[in-house]
């Protein structure tokens, strides 16, 4: 406890100095009055003048990292890390090792606060990490994460920055507040993966750029999105239940698809050629609208009172191999770029006590060579057509309402 370390600057062309690599087991072991200190060799507040140069400031990258080998094991409790990151670094980088972080504060670097590579397994818990140039947390495929009881705030990333190419996703990411970040509270990469958030649980988002989940997803396996999160989901760009593959949406979920760019026809669609399961409940329904629709799940986009409109979204489109069936829904202002809101494409549809209203386009439009059964439900306010059925399609409408 209370000790303090100074590394020193970092050559850029070799990458030598201001690092401190872990081969084998690093403790940290502070307390909450008298913290261990990692910071810059300017950083007068902390032990001195040290380098004796009268009253320079310290800066962001002043020097490099602490590095956990694949046979590395680091264990950080109470600490404070500032101003690391040098030679566009990170300022704690976890390189297949084992890290657990608690109590801990790390700020004002370079790159990302954290870093995970493949094969590595963190754990954050009770923390602050604000204030870095880059991301809070940047994960790469096939780590493992847990984040607990933190805040993640004021870094010019996203909060948490997460990939997984193949294989399973499920951090755990659970009671941790995300504060004005110039990026999403937390993004997902998926491409393609199995993910499963049912251990992300009871966050909060506010004042960031996107106050929500970002989610740019080719779903392979069995995924699940939950309402567990505390947060919408945002889909920018075009996702994808894959062949094969399965995605559940359980109830009280909200997704706001972003915006669609009506040149590529990319953002805003969720298309399923696998299987799609909404499944909310008469009292906690999925909601499926607009980045600008504040009664669910707030300000997520952070614009302060801008109002919904039809089309601010494209579509849930259901391939000739795909299969969705909705139940308690409320899907509003789709059909972005001329389109419908809900589009069976030659696969089979089953829509039941859900509304789908205010769209620009056609509520559900069904093309040649699909199934549609609509039941219990209500379609209404849309620029075009109730339901639109092509020649060759399959179409049952049942005990429903089209106004």
């Amino acid at each position: 406890a209370g000790t303090v370390i100074k590394p020193g600057g970092m050559d850029c062309w070799s990458l030598n100095g201001g690092n401190i690599r872990v081969a084998g087991i690093l403790t940290v072991s502070g307390t909450l009055t008298n913290p261990v200190i990692l910071t810059s060799i300017r950083d007068d507040a902390y032990g001195g003048d040290t380098n004796n140069d009268g009253s320079t400031s310290p800066a962001a990258g002043d020097w490099g990292a602490i590095q956990i080998d694949a046979t590395g094991t680091a264990n950080i409790e109470h600490a404070l890390m500032r101003y690391g990151g040098g030679c566009w670094g990170n300022t704690l980088s976890n390189e297949g090792g084992t890290l657990h972080v608690a109590d801990t504060r790390i700020e004002s670097g370079v790159g990302a606060g954290l870093r995970a590579a493949a094969g590595s397994t963190s754990a954050v818990q009770n923390s602050l990490i604000q204030g870095i140039a880059g991301h809070g947390i940047q994960v790469a495929s096939g780590s493992t994460l847990t984040v607990q009881d933190s805040i993640i705030q004021g870094n010019s990333g996203s909060g948490i920055d997460y990939t997984q190419t193949n294989g399973r996703a499920a951090p755990t990411i659970r009671n941790t507040f995300f504060h004005s970040n110039t990026g999403y509270a937390m993004y997902f990469t998926l491409n393609p993966a199995t993910f499963d958030d049912s251990n992300i649980q009871n966050n909060t988002a506010a004042g960031n750029t996107w106050n929500g989940i970002g989610l740019a997803a080719t779903f392979s396996g069995a995924s699940i999105l939950s309402s567990n999160t505390g947060m919408a989901y945002i889909v920018p760009s075009n996702n994808v239940v894959g062949v094969g593959a399965s995605l559940t949406v359980k109830a009280g979920t909200v997704i706001k698809p972003g915006a669609i760019d009506c040149w590529s026809l990319n953002g805003g669609n969720i298309r399923v050629a696998g299987i799609l399961t909404v499944s909310g409940t008469l009292t906690n329904p999925v909601i499926l609208t607009s980045i600008r629709d504040d009664p669910y799940a707030g300000d997520t986009n952070n614009d302060g009172s801008a109002s919904p409109a039809a089309g601010d979204w494209g579509a849930i489109r259901i391939d000739a191999t795909g299969s969705a069936n909705i139940e308690h829904a409320l899907i509003r202002y789709g059909g972005g770029c001329w389109g419908n809101t809900l589009v069976n494409e030659g696969g089979t549809l089953a829509v039941s006590k859900t509304t789908i209203e205010s769209g620009a386009g056609t509520g559900l439009r069904a093309t040649v060579g699909s199934a549609s059964r609509v039941q219990d439900s209500i379609i209404q306010g849309n620029a075009g057509h109730g339901i639109q059925v092509a020649s060759g399609s399959t179409l049952t409408v049942q005990d429903s309402i089209i106004q």
